[in-house]
């Protein structure tokens, strides 16, 4: 969200008309060589082709009911990434936009970045809010113009903008728009960045996680790969937790499952290998992740999965950890489970290679402590050699209750 206003992109599909014929073309169609038509005519298509339609949308904050302006994106292009920055030498913050085609596989693959400039005046005023393209990079960069625009990240004074497997830094300039200073390849599609510090998280489509850091002097800029995960994984979202300023590294993949992976610049491998703890298996997969500050200065993350639902990841000091594990083992030994049905094979991960968590970190489960008889929690507690009100305590502390 901008300044006094909101963007969303909506997505519809439309019907193409039957009578058309798709034409071949031998050559590319512009400067570029890109080729946006088969190399044979197919005729007449036998049923009615549907077409996917994304069209963006400014509302009022204080007024949804209408559109204040839209942008129509052409035909085939879809919306992958959308952020609003407000970089040095900017007067108002910008929407930026990356988005990519979808066409059949003898089509040459690409995608836009644009940047949206939303003039803001007077609500009472006709046309309260103006809708411009202020720049477009793929027609001035051929190479970006040819990958898709699969992420988009603010970082300090700069944006990176991940197309296809190249990550650029880019800065903002008056008068020109958005240039290239800094830019490495990795994997093969770039879906996801995480940042913090100096540092930046790449998830990558079929592709391992790298850990990349930026190094600026007065004599160079460059972007430095640290670390990189030891197998493939295909990221959906990623995000950063934080507590007692040890940042860990989450990353979700296509299977619902949640990974944490942990920098260690000291250790034998830990410069050449992110080391990585044992997946967790979601209820369903995530496909966006927020990173929320707590008043104790912890950062935690809120991932909104694809079936609708939200999770909240909070990072735990090693006491609290081993209490909240060792309660929940207490309520699986004690307490009935729903057809007997085994909790921890359930909250595994479907990866075949991927090992078994030994301990849970369901928050939903844990809360069942709160609704057990005042006999069997006083049972648990002293268990674990503790009160019930210190039990309670943390999980309220967690935001359980």
């Amino acid at each position: 969200m901008g300044p006094k206003v909101a963007a969303l992109v909506v997505a519809q599909a439309k019907e193409s008309s039957a009578d058309d014929e798709v034409k071949g073309t031998a050559d590319g169609d512009d400067e570029y060589g890109l080729i946006t038509a088969p190399p044979v005519e197919t005729g007449r298509a036998p049923f009615t082709p549907k077409t996917r339609s994304y069209e963006l949308r400014i509302y009022s904050c204080e007024d949804w009911n209408a559109s204040l302006g839209t942008y129509t994106f052409e035909e085939d292009e879809c919306v992958m990434a959308m952020e609003w920055v407000q970089l040095p030498g900017m007067q108002i913050p910008q929407l930026v936009v990356g988005t990519g085609f979808i066409t059949s596989e003898d089509l040459t693959g690409r995608g836009r970045f644009l940047s949206f400039r939303v003039a803001c005046m007077d609500a009472r005023a006709a046309g309260a809010v103006k809708v411009e393209v202020t720049e477009v990079l793929g027609v001035s960069t051929a190479k970006l113009h040819k990958t898709p625009v699969g992420a988009l990240a603010v970082w300090g004074a700069f944006l990176a903008v991940a197309s296809g497997p190249k990550l650029q830094f880019q800065r903002w300039t008056v008068g020109v728009g958005f240039q290239p200073v800094a830019q490495v390849e990795l994997g093969v599609q770039i879906s996801t960045l995480a940042s913090i510090k100096s540092f930046v998280l790449v998830g990558d489509v079929r592709g391992r996680v790298h850990l990349v850091r930026w190094r600026h002097n007065k004599n160079a800029q460059a972007l430095e790969v640290l670390s990189s995960s030891a197998r493939p994984l295909t990221a959906l979202a990623s995000g950063v937790l934080l507590h007692d300023r040890t940042p860990g590294f989450l990353v979700l993949d296509h299977l619902g499952c949640c990974h944490l992976f942990r920098y260690a610049p000291q250790d034998s491998v830990g410069d050449e290998i992110l080391q990585a703890g044992l997946p967790y298996r979601l209820a369903a997969a995530s496909t966006s992740c927020v990173r929320v500050t707590g008043q104790d200065g912890s950062q935690a993350c809120i991932l909104g999965s694809a079936a609708g639902g939200l999770t909240q990841v909070i990072p735990l000091d090693p006491r609290s950890f081993r209490t909240f594990t060792t309660l929940q083992a207490l309520i699986v030994a004690r307490v009935p489970q729903v057809a007997g049905l085994h909790v921890r094979y359930l909250r595994r991960s479907t990866d075949v290679g991927a090992e078994g968590r030994r301990a849970l970190e369901d928050g939903d489960f844990a809360r069942q402590f709160c609704y057990l008889t005042k006999t069997l929690q006083e049972a648990v507690a002293e268990r674990m050699q503790m009160e019930v009100a210190e039990l309670n305590e943390l999980l309220e502390r967690i935001g359980l209750t």
